[in-house]
């Protein structure tokens, strides 16, 4: 009761480990049902995951096992970060740190694949519309020879949205 636990529940926080042995046998928090702070509670970490609860990254591949796990990739696997499930050419590692989904090739549904999006294009894979001209960066690359970067490609001070939609 001195740690801030409740004595009147054997599992203060509710993660599934019982107070004395987030104390006295995994060194977990007692009342804090995610001691490392990864988005998954130390029950489901020790008895479901086998990862480990005091460190937010188990297998030390630079993707958080909450991040790992909630995109069904194994937290206990190290090489998983530098695996390609959607084939966009970005490795879930590249996705991870970019914010992008590395389960679906094309993460703002724009048309255009993230991989495509950063390696060819320069365009942002978290925007339809990267330039903001109201052209969708898929429309301008595939259909309108724009350039999804700049809002006004041609430097005529229209910007490429408004020269297609009132001019084509």
């Amino acid at each position: 009761y001195n740690r801030g636990t409740n004595p009147t529940t054997n599992d203060t926080d509710n993660d599934n480990v019982d107070d004395y042995n987030e104390i006295y046998t995994y060194n977990t928090s007692a009342i804090n049902a995610d001691t490392d702070d990864d988005n998954v509670k130390d029950g489901e970490e020790i008895f479901t995951y086998q990862t480990d609860p005091l460190d937010s990254d188990s297998d030390d591949d630079l993707l958080p096992d909450g991040w790992e796990i909630g995109y069904n990739f194994n937290a206990t696997d190290p090489t998983d970060a530098t695996n390609d499930p959607d084939n966009d050419t970005l490795t879930n590692l590249q996705e991870y740190n970019m914010g992008l989904n590395p389960i679906n090739n094309d993460t703002d549904a724009d048309g255009l694949e993230d991989g495509d999006e950063i390696n060819t294009y320069g365009s942002d894979p978290l925007k339809i519309d990267t330039d903001g001209d109201t052209l969708n960066d898929s429309a301008e690359v595939m259909i309108y020879n724009t350039d999804p970067t700049l809002n006004d490609t041609d430097n005529d001070s229209l910007l490429d949205g408004e020269e297609i939609n009132l001019y084509n």
